[in-house]
């Protein structure tokens, strides 16, 4: 289900399914939540479609689709939730593709992979959805990346072509990163894309055996830009810092001799707090802590003999919060809040 935390009591407030009471959560596996510009929160779920939840009543107003209605939602897995610039909220799916609500109607406007339409989305099953500074909406999908053209309401497509070393590296986008400075980066599971908006093409980054400045490893899962514009990738073969410059990569790897590398080379995410410190979740090693100036790690690990250490090693999601509060969510230990003076959970 869904939980609300409050800061002050440190208690849950659960919300769960209950087949009586239409006005429940629509069901427990919860997958994506976004915010809209008056506070409302949408939750799309693994099943249940989309939920509107008003925190002023506590009730909840459910969307699901109907095979026999083709204004409403197009199928009931939803993997993303996205609200744009104008407030707007966007719907990716398992395999019904990209929906739009229309909020004042409940319809919902559907954009599915249409063979033979070299204008319709890509795929049904879309991974991320990133708005860029110019408002142009990204979709990544299993078959490639999408650009959306709101003015005809078709997608502009970049798919992997081996005949062109300047497309996409391959057609399965997991992630999505905007710099600084405008630049759109694009994860797939073979190398990194930079966008060149100008030529419309792509530079690949991809793991070399023989050039040991090349990307780490090929899966490309998260992302990181700090208060030098230096670009932080995450992979399952360890952390990379992109020398913009060279095109070359410094690569930081668990060495199990030196006890101050990074504790596992399977970065699951990526966070830079207010004060430029990188933190470093990873699958199997726990929460690392890089010190940019040693370019050393500090490790937090779960111990069984200690309660206040990090509740279980995968580490899949970190926030900070308005009052510099670090919180890490982990794969099967929970929600964890780091005392930063003292290093306990």
């Amino acid at each position: 289900g869904l939980n609300r935390f409050d800061a002050e009591t440190e208690t849950f407030t659960p919300f769960r399914h209950s087949a009586s009471d239409p006005n429940s959560l629509s069901d427990d596996r919860v997958r994506a939540i976004a915010e809209d510009r008056d506070g409302i929160l949408w939750i799309g779920t693994d099943g249940g479609g989309l939920n509107r939840f008003d925190p002023d009543t506590g009730r909840f107003s459910q969307y699901r689709g109907d095979p026999g209605a083709p204004t409403s939602l197009s199928d009931d897995r939803i993997r993303t939730v996205f609200v744009d610039s104008e407030d707007r909220v966007w719907l990716g799916t398992n395999s019904g593709g990209l929906n739009r609500l229309d909020r004042e109607s409940g319809n919902f406007v559907r954009f599915r992979h249409r063979p033979g339409d070299p204008r319709s989305l890509n795929s049904d099953l879309v991974y991320a959805i990133l708005e860029d500074s110019k408002g142009e909406l990204w979709i990544g999908t299993d078959k490639g990346l999408a650009a959306w053209q709101p003015a005809s309401e078709t997608f502009r497509r970049y798919r992997h072509d081996p005949a062109n070393r300047k497309s996409l590296s391959d057609d399965r986008v997991i992630s999505l990163f905007q710099d600084r400075e405008g630049v759109l980066w694009v994860g797939t599971f073979a190398g990194l894309n930079k966008w060149n908006a100008v030529t419309g093409s792509f530079r690949h980054y991809r793991h070399d055996p023989a050039n040991p400045g090349s990307l780490s490893n090929n899966v490309v899962v998260s992302f990181a830009a700090d208060r030098d514009l230096r670009l932080w990738v995450g992979t399952y073969g360890g952390l990379n810092l992109l020398d913009r410059a060279s095109g070359q990569f410094r690569h930081f790897r668990n060495d199990p001799a030196d006890p101050r590398s990074l504790n596992d080379d399977r970065v699951m995410s990526l966070f830079l707090d207010h004060q430029g410190t990188l933190w470093v979740g990873t699958m199997f090693g726990g929460l690392n802590r890089l010190d940019t100036a040693t370019e050393t790690f500090t490790h937090f690990r779960h111990d069984p003999a200690d309660p206040r250490s990090l509740s279980f090693d995968g580490v899949t999601t970190i926030f900070e919060d308005g009052q510099g509060a670090l919180w890490v969510g982990t794969y099967g230990g929970g929600l964890n809040r780091l005392d930063r003076s003292t290093g306990t959970f």
